[in-house]
């Protein structure tokens, strides 16, 4: 009791014995409800006199503090800091949602008129942008951007693409952190990491796709590999802890669902790829290809969204239901609303299509800035947990395919202009930030516009700069092939380290094997140039 006396001295009780000139010691006052609680017997004769008799026992000794002197230490300890967090006074940052989870309300309801109506027009808005659309891209555009050109067998892929390498090693050590326990950078969009890691993790899968040669059952096949040898690796460590895998197993799999959605969009973007394949020459002109495979892709995405929105303008429930598991409860709130998703993802695959189908050459550099303009207002005015996130996360996809062959219109001159201006893109990213904001905010959405608007405007930064290939890096220690390697050994392997060693030893390990595949590259490197002296 005097140790907890002495650790707490700034209790203060407002006593009416305790007239303007008596002091009374922080210890005392706890000794007098220790008075009050443990000896009613002495309680029972009066107030004072029970504080009085506190003062008594504990006074010899202790060191006397009065109650003027304890606030003027706490008038100190406020003053360090003036302005406490998300104060209402900081008109910048000051934020209403103050943490991302899935009770935010929205000021927008999910399925208000306002949004079942604002969908359909969205939709139709950017149908217009993508057949209305003014000059497709330039000769300089299709040659000088970093992801475009594309052919097979065009010149320009004679020059390796650092910068998708860099972006896909950057986006997997942020998930290996959120897996292995550090989960700071998302609570508090670090770096902006909530911004681009799971974008550029499927984006770059997308262009991956695009630059496969490989036929669509080669391209599954390894897929497959990928994802047996990652569940190996998880069951194996669910074994050693002795986790109850058998009735859990959608934890055993866990990061691997991301290769059952490449290998799922890898089937249903086939027609898309084949035509995009076929829409350029050699020579960098446009080819029309109104085959049956892009006939049936415009007729068959124009139909998902068109249900969507009809299903969601009258809401009706599409009866789609997980059961009563763990899985179900945690993606309740995107079953509720499918009918936004197909809505969305659909309309994504319809303005590709119709651009291939209708064959001009102008329309092309228009399909990713009407993906772009359908996935920011959706987000903004169509507000929806967790489902929103997946299907901007699989229009991303879709949207770098296409870019990755046919740029934006006008991509060369916003690459050299972000490449110039990069300090006033990144300060305009810092004041579009919201530090007093936490959570997964890319999963569960802010509650008021003005915060989507931030929240949305930087991720749509951080997207263009992405595909117009704004991010211009080169490779001199030749670290890109090495970190290629170990990136996809650390994702399949971390959560399985992390079920067993915990946090940070998974993470330690995970990043500590990276060095291991550089020393190696660079041996090997040198062992060819010994042996072929001519390649150097």
């Amino acid at each position: 009791f005097l140790a907890l006396s002495k650790t707490v001295p700034h209790i203060e009780t407002m006593r009416p014995c305790e007239g303007p000139g008596r002091r009374f010691p922080a210890s005392a006052r706890l000794a007098s409800i220790y008075v009050a609680c443990f000896m009613p017997s002495v309680a029972a004769e009066s107030e004072c006199e029970s504080e009085s008799v506190s003062v008594t026992m504990l006074q010899v000794g202790l060191q006397q503090e009065s109650v003027e002197d304890l606030r003027g230490k706490h008038a100190v300890e406020q003053k360090a800091d003036p302005v406490p967090a998300n104060s209402a006074s900081d008109w910048l940052f000051h934020v209403v949602t103050t943490e991302c989870t899935e009770q935010v309300t929205f000021d927008i309801a999910t399925d208000s008129l306002f949004a079942r109506s604002f969908l359909p027009m969205l939709l139709l808005g950017c149908t217009c942008m993508v057949w209305f659309g003014g000059r497709g891209p330039s000769a300089e555009d299709a040659i000088e951007s970093a992801p475009n050109g594309y052919s097979r067998n065009s010149p320009s892929l004679k020059e390796r693409l650092y910068w998708l390498d860099f972006a896909r090693v950057g986006a997997i050590v942020c998930v290996i952190f959120e897996h292995c326990g550090g989960q700071g950078y998302t609570r508090r969009n670090a770096m902006f990491g909530l911004w681009w890691t799971l974008n550029y993790l499927y984006m770059t899968s997308g262009v991956a796709s695009m630059m496969s040669k490989q036929p669509l059952l080669g391209y599954m096949s390894r897929l497959a590999m990928i994802f047996a040898v990652g569940v190996c690796f998880n069951w194996i460590g669910d074994v050693i802890i002795q986790r109850d895998w058998r009735h859990d197993f959608g934890n055993t799999i866990f990061q691997m669902f991301f290769v059952v959605m490449l290998l799922i969009m890898a089937v249903l973007c086939q027609p898309l790829r084949t035509g995009l394949l076929q829409s350029k020459d050699e020579s960098g002109k446009c080819v029309d290809v109104k085959t049956f495979g892009v006939y049936m892709g415009l007729v068959s995405s124009g139909t998902i969204a068109l249900i969507g929105l009809v299903f969601a303008a009258f809401k009706v429930n599409m009866g789609v239901t997980l059961g009563s598991t763990n899985w179900a409860d945690y993606y309740g709130s995107m079953i509720e609303h499918v009918p936004i998703f197909l809505a969305v993802f659909g309309g994504a695959f319809f303005l590709c299509y119709l651009s291939l189908a209708t064959g001009f050459r102008q329309r092309h550099g228009m399909v990713g800035w009407a993906i772009l303009a359908l996935l920011h207002l959706a987000t903004i005015f169509v507000p929806w947990h967790q489902g929103m996130q997946q299907a901007r996360l699989l229009s991303w996809y879709v949207m770098a395919m296409y870019t990755h062959v046919w740029p934006l219109t006008g991509s060369t001159a916003i690459a050299n202009a972000l490449r110039s201006y990069w300090p006033l893109v990144l300060i305009t990213l810092v004041l579009l930030s919201m530090p007093d904001m936490v959570g997964r905010c890319d999963m569960y959405e802010a509650g008021t516009v003005w915060e989507r608007f931030r929240h949305s405007t930087g991720e749509a930064i951080m997207v263009l700069l992405f595909v117009t290939g704004a991010y211009k890096c080169s490779d001199p220690l030749q670290l890109a092939t090495p970190l290629n390697y170990w990136s996809l050994w650390a994702y399949v392997s971390h959560y399985a380290f992390y079920k067993v060693w915990g946090s940070p030893a998974a993470a330690v390990v995970s990043f500590g094997t990276a060095p291991i595949f550089v020393a190696h590259h660079w041996l090997r490197a040198k062992e060819d140039l010994l042996k072929n002296p001519a390649k150097a």
